[in-house]
């Protein structure tokens, strides 16, 4: 992550052991991220008064709170956010309109991204969903092969920046990147993750612990989990039954947390902190752009041909047979 040393040495540069210029880092990066974040949401939906609903989460969610509370945690964390955020808005921008310089855009956001966190290997895969389920919602017969012709110098710019950093990331490194953890640490990860995320749905968690010489940690009461669990299941449900492309964002999206947790799980099973990491929330940092660009994508989608207005306002023909 030389970036996040970058600023932090800049910052240390200029006033050693003052808090300001973190203080001024974190406003900064964070008023980035916000921007970014109601770019992609203004791609995504137009200017119509319903982009304040997935953008209000977005900005209000607890689930950002962990990346803003440890100031080495957001130095990774915001400009994973932003760097997401623009590389979405970029790829989608692209497919619909050709224009090179949203392809310059989006591989410049995901090499930015790289640079400060290891988890901008997930920007790819969420942003080339995005476009497919876009493609699909605009009305592209087949919108899977659509998304590679239409996008095709973004992903090969893709491809560029992410074999420079995995080759620089091997090289450079002095220890395995995966921890010598037990399989039950990675497991516990997992699930006290999905637990943790849960109520934010509904603005949980609720409640917070403060450990000695820790980070806050979340600790969300029964009835938070389980509220926010039924409305993940009614909202899936609903929308899954009615909406065209709704079941591919909500694998986007599951797909996303679990990678994130996963990639925390492997990295930190040695720690035997399992049940404890998932609830400081710092690892969700990418989770507080998914879920808005979802819940965007959710909005927008179109009604499956049964549900369509109209269907069944003309008549059926009929088919004579020939005499």
């Amino acid at each position: 992550m030389p970036g996040s040393f970058l600023v932090a040495g800049l910052a240390e540069r200029a006033a050693p052991l003052e808090w300001w210029p973190a203080a001024v880092s974190l406003v900064l990066l964070q008023a980035l991220a916000s921007l970014a974040l109601l770019r992609v949401l203004w791609v995504l939906v137009g200017d119509r008064p319903v982009l304040l609903v997935p953008l209000t989460f977005g900005l209000f969610t607890p689930v950002a709170l962990g990346a803003a509370t440890w100031w080495a945690a957001a130095l990774n964390s915001l400009p994973l956010q932003i760097g997401l955020a623009w590389y979405v808005a970029a790829a989608v921008r692209y497919a619909q309109t050709g224009r090179r310089r949203h392809a310059v855009s989006g591989t410049a956001a995901l090499a930015f991204a790289f640079a400060f966190y290891l988890k901008a290997v997930l920007l790819p895969p969420i942003a080339f969903v995005v476009v497919v389920v876009v493609l699909l919602r605009d009305g592209a017969r087949h919108p899977v092969a659509a998304a590679v012709r239409q996008a095709r110098a973004l992903w090969a710019g893709t491809a560029v920046v992410v074999l420079v950093w995995a080759v620089t990331y091997l090289l450079t490194r002095e220890h395995s990147p995966v921890s010598a953890g037990s399989t039950d640490d990675v497991v516990a990860t997992l699930t006290t993750g999905l637990r943790a995320i849960a109520p934010a749905v509904v603005g949980g968690p609720w409640d917070w612990v403060l450990l000695d010489a820790g980070s806050p940690l979340s600790n969300p009461p029964h009835r938070a989990t389980v509220a926010g669990c039924v409305v993940l299941a009614g909202a899936f449900a609903w929308t899954a039954v009615r909406l065209r492309g709704a079941v591919t964002v909500w694998s986007m999206t599951a797909g996303a947390v679990l990678a994130g947790l996963l990639m925390a799980a492997i990295g930190r099973a040695s720690l035997g902190l399992g049940e404890v990491v998932p609830l400081a929330y710092r690892y969700f940092a990418a989770d507080a752009v998914v879920l808005p660009i979802a819940g965007a994508l959710l909005l927008t989608l179109p009604l499956r041909d049964v549900f369509a207005p109209g269907r069944f306002d003309r008549p059926p023909r009929i088919r004579r047979r020939p005499r």
